[in-house]
């Protein structure tokens, strides 16, 4: 927390104390009942009431079988009711756990509504509905609360109101610091002279799948909700934007929970929601919230002048093939005069680690490229011609125009044709050479410079060096293929 005082973090201690060993002392009474009270069935009837097993008079006596007989129905009642009981105290417990963690998140958690003024004819202005999402108050200095909220919830908008959980409107001094659009997520501030609740934040970097979680937010404009569930997954990619990775969870997610708290089970807020997965609109039990940690790192950034993104200059795709990847991220296009052409990256190049780290794909690296933002110096190692060899590289600003700063070569994403010769293109950048040529993904690439292509290498050793080509490229029609040349320059 920032330069404030959270009137709200020694509760939320003792709640994280608490809540486990409520639940964990309970859960231990009703085992201890059922393993130290040795209901029937652990031993014979004989062992739990003394009743000799040797003598036919003892054998034979039906008062002494009745006797027995009361006994263990005695015994075995007694035990099933204490195990119920005990049991009933630890569902009790984990209840009151819920209501508490609940009780402390919901204050901290903010309505958003907001407008847009429009003009019509002669000079009248109206407002328009805008829509509703949610806030998680998460700072505080003096008497100006920060709410983090997602970018979407705020976006086109110039009129923005909050509601308190007692319903208590912010109207006036509603202020926007900053929205990333990258990884949708905005800061607002308001000046209140009253103490308000302050959310605890936990670390979600620690969170594992099973996790019990609430989701606090206002789903089509039901103010103050509070559904239930589990972490899911952690590390999800959201389709084509691979910036961040989002904890995904079946708590109930609907529109208006936008930017709304993801709490742990110690009253902690480990997540901001985000998106929905759904064929209709409204929750199908797969939600996903911004992990916390990213979050508050983005809202940091906001706070003090802006976000700047790492650009080396590249166009990355998983390496391998679709059903066989492998460890990497591989290089199928390098923008000219960018970082990257500059340290003297080639198309064709696997990246396999960045500062000592290996990673997994191109998510990962396009990550690793953004945080570590303009400046920064990476180590990396590529592979390449069956070797692997260190390349340093000093990256650049990411600029905000979707050209990424120029063209690049030669822009096309080609694997192995599974239907029989040449190359299949899967993708071509449409900032390259390639794709003025008339380029397209679904066309085989079968020679470069009347060369047979059979492979990706072969394919890059052509190109990587070379300031122009000529593809020999087979395209499917309806009813029958054509062959057409395109030639590409830098």
């Amino acid at each position: 927390m920032k330069n404030g005082i959270d009137a709200h973090r020694p509760y939320g201690r003792s709640l994280r104390r608490a809540a486990p060993l409520a639940i964990l002392s309970a859960l231990l009474a009703a085992c201890t009942v059922v393993d130290g009270g040795q209901p029937a069935g652990r031993g014979t009837a004989a062992q739990e009431t003394g009743v000799q097993e040797t003598g036919a008079q003892e054998i034979g006596s039906p008062a002494r079988v009745s006797d027995t007989t009361d006994a263990l129905l005695t015994r075995t009642v007694s035990t099933e009711s204490a195990t119920k009981s005990e049991m009933m105290n630890a569902a009790l417990a984990l209840q009151q756990v819920f209501r508490d963690v609940a009780g402390a998140s919901v204050p901290t958690v903010v309505q958003i509504d907001t407008n847009r003024t429009a003009s019509i004819p002669r000079g009248f202005q109206f407002e328009q509905p805008g829509g509703t999402g949610s806030g998680v108050i998460y700072d505080r200095n003096r008497n100006t609360y920060y709410v983090l909220t997602n970018g979407h919830v705020i976006l086109s908008t110039d009129n923005i109101r909050l509601t308190l959980h007692d319903g208590t409107e912010v109207v006036d001094g509603v202020r926007l610091i900053g929205s990333d659009r990258t990884r949708d997520i905005a800061v607002l501030s308001f000046d209140w002279p009253e103490p308000l609740a302050v959310a605890t934040l936990g670390d979600s970097d620690a969170l594992v799948v099973g996790d019990q979680v609430l989701a606090v937010g206002s789903p089509f404009g039901f103010q103050s909700s509070v559904t239930s569930g589990i972490i899911s997954a952690v590390g999800r990619e959201q389709g084509q934007n691979p910036w961040a990775e989002y904890v995904q969870t079946d708590a109930s997610i609907n529109p208006g929970n936008s930017g709304g708290a993801l709490v742990a089970l110690d009253g902690t807020v480990i997540g901001i929601n985000t998106w929905i997965a759904s064929r209709t609109g409204s929750n199908s039990g797969i939600g996903f919230a911004l992990p916390i940690n990213t979050a508050v790192r983005v809202a940091d950034q906001l706070r003090g002048g802006g976000v700047r993104y790492g650009y080396l200059g590249i166009m990355p795709t998983d390496a391998g093939e679709p059903g066989r990847p492998v460890d990497g991220a591989l290089v199928y296009s390098v923008v000219a005069r960018s970082p990257a052409d500059r340290a003297g990256l080639l198309a064709g190049d696997v990246i396999v680690a960045i500062d000592g780290r290996r990673i997994a794909d191109r998510g990962e690296l396009m990550r690793a490229v953004a945080e570590a933002g303009p400046g920064t110096r990476l180590a990396l190692v590529v592979e390449r011609d069956g070797a692997e060899r260190d390349i340093g590289v000093r990256l650049a600003e990411r600029p905000a125009t979707q050209q990424f700063g120029g063209t690049d070569w030669p822009g096309i994403h080609a694997i192995e044709n599974p239907a029989g010769q040449g190359l299949a293109v899967l993708n071509v950048s449409e900032s390259a050479p390639a794709w003025r040529a008339g380029i397209r993904p679904g066309d085989v690439i079968t020679r470069v410079d009347n060369r047979v292509v059979r492979d990706a290498d072969a394919l890059y050793d052509a190109l990587r060096e070379a300031d122009s080509a000529r593809l020999t490229v087979l395209r499917a029609g309806s009813g029958r293929s054509r062959t057409f040349t395109a030639t590409i320059s830098r």
